[in-house]
């Protein structure tokens, strides 16, 4: 990663894990079947937005939940980033 920013070189890395992301990336594109859902400055989209588990139902009726970035569900738990 050190050369990468030594010589201005552009990474791309990939992972369902934004806590893995967010200490090493500038810029965030966030896919969910094959679709950009949200893209920006990783600080500026993670001070907007924040992940949620639970069930899918229930997200909708959290007050303060603006919008919700389309996922495909998951078979444990359902996650969900809302603004």
């Amino acid at each position: 990663m050190e050369s990468t920013v030594e010589t201005g070189m552009t990474a791309v890395l990939s992972s369902h894990l934004i806590v893995d992301l967010e200490r090493v990336c500038d810029h965030l594109i966030l896919l969910s079947a094959s679709r950009t859902q949200v893209t920006g400055a990783v600080d500026e989209l993670l001070g907007a937005h924040r992940v949620l588990t639970g069930r899918r139902r229930d997200v909708g009726r959290i007050a303060g939940v603006v919008a919700v970035v389309p996922d495909s569900p998951r078979p444990r738990a359902d996650g969900a980033l809302v603004r």
